[in-house]
């Protein structure tokens, strides 16, 4: 449902932005690899039973494929709708004072005790560089993200160290979205591109084992380096 909002909204920026004069020129469909690397802001664990400033959490990189469409806005604007197979980035666990764990627990320092997957749409106004006719054209853009965290699950070793079966919440966000990036054309309708795409995704990380509850606030800042392949028509 919130994927199809989304998909909606592009429908309706695009008849705007047609209905207010932009002389659409082509729609580019791509395909590629894009690696995201988190850069997470966990604050430490906090919880009825777990010492201060103990635990924290790390989200590891993971490579997905891509997938985007852009809509051609007249010669220098684009709208561009990106999205992909929504990666599952492993978390470690980060132990900053073992002093205050059991050993058992102090030990399992970069373990990884939780697996999430984000979908995250992401919907962008480029500005492309030079004339029409140009095979390069580099580009800025800017927009709006959406993050949902689709999937969230514990490891074995996640539910040993908090001492029971547990279930892992992170809150969804919105937040704004930037990409600088390059486009070459060089055959016929074909052209790649290499772009690289930051945003700010804001959230809570809520863990409950057994009734007992743990919380982490998150602020990541994402960064998204994608090569694609395009086909124009």
């Amino acid at each position: 449902m919130k994927l199809m909002t989304t998909v909606m909204t592009i429908s309706i920026l695009g008849a705007l932005l047609s209905s207010a004069g932009w002389a659409d020129t082509g729609t580019t469909i791509q395909a590629g690899i894009t690696y995201v690397a988190p850069r997470g802001e966990f604050t430490p664990l906090s919880g009825p039973f777990l010492p201060a400033n103990t635990v924290g959490l790390q989200a590891v990189p993971q490579k997905t494929m891509f997938l985007g469409i852009t809509q051609d806005l007249g010669t220098h604007f684009q709208l561009d709708l990106l999205g992909g197979i929504p990666p599952r980035h492993d978390v470690k666990l980060l132990v900053l004072n073992p002093g205050k764990l059991p050993p058992s627990s102090a030990a399992l320092n970069g373990a990884v005790i939780a697996k999430v997957t984000q979908l995250a749409p992401t919907l962008l106004v480029n500005y492309r560089f030079g004339a029409a006719s140009n095979r390069i054209r580099p580009f800025i853009g800017l927009g709006y993200n959406f993050t949902d965290f689709i999937k969230t699950e514990s490891t074995s070793v996640g539910n040993a160290v908090n001492g029971g079966q547990t279930n892992i919440n992170l809150n969804s966000s919105n937040g704004i979205a930037a990409q600088a990036g390059v486009t070459a054309s060089f055959y016929q309708h074909w052209s790649a591109t290499a772009s690289l795409l930051t945003a700010r995704v804001h959230s809570t990380l809520t863990s409950n084992t057994l009734g007992v509850q743990n919380t982490s606030n998150v602020i990541f800042r994402p960064v998204v380096a994608t090569l694609a392949l395009g086909y124009s028509f």
